[in-house]
């Protein structure tokens, strides 16, 4: 069984075409007008393994929203459509991962009933092009899709400019501890 999908989306905003390929490679070529989220849609397919094509225009002169909103939409139609009857998957999911400074954290639930709770701090108002309030923009219309429920949560340790940075770089992979 494939478990792939198209999904194409025309209003006078936007317009998207998406397809994904669940059981894939993690291979990916996102094309839209910003490009932070094209950053985070290609890590969702490089990390989920998710072969994932988004080409993507829409009416970034006036604002992102539509195209983030739209490209949320395209996407959750696309799993539910790729996933089919859902047979042979687990209904649950959850993942916890270290990045940096955070720790994130997402539980799926695909119980055919869309409900989101999203408790994420952003430590900017803005990344790149894009206002933190489209992240959930963005999730929000994929958990409105038929197929999950999905909570995520982010715990920040420090944020990016108080981090600490090494006065040196550990080189090809080792470890040094810097010299007094």
């Amino acid at each position: 069984m494939t478990r792939t999908a198209e999904v194409k989306r025309k209003t006078a905003e936007t317009d998207i075409a998406l397809t994904i390929g669940l059981d894939g490679e993690g291979k990916y070529a996102v094309e839209s007008p910003a490009p932070f989220l094209n950053h985070m849609l290609e890590l969702f397919a490089k990390h989920g393994l998710f072969d994932l094509t988004v080409r993507a225009s829409g009416d970034s002169d006036i604002d992102l929203h539509h195209t983030v909103e739209d490209i949320g939409i395209c996407l959750g139609d696309a799993v539910d459509k790729a996933l089919g009857d859902k047979a042979g998957i687990k209904r649950y999911g959850t993942s916890t991962v270290p990045m940096d400074e955070a720790l994130a954290t997402a539980v799926v639930d695909l119980s055919g009933r869309p409900f989101l709770v999203y408790e994420v701090e952003f430590g900017s108002e803005r990344s790149g092009s894009l206002t933190s309030s489209y992240s959930r923009s963005s999730s929000s219309p994929f958990r409105c899709t038929p197929a999950p429920t999905s909570i995520s949560s982010c715990t920040t340790a420090r944020t990016p400019t108080t981090w600490p940075r090494p006065a040196s770089r550990p080189s090809r992979g080792r470890c040094r501890t810097p010299s007094a």
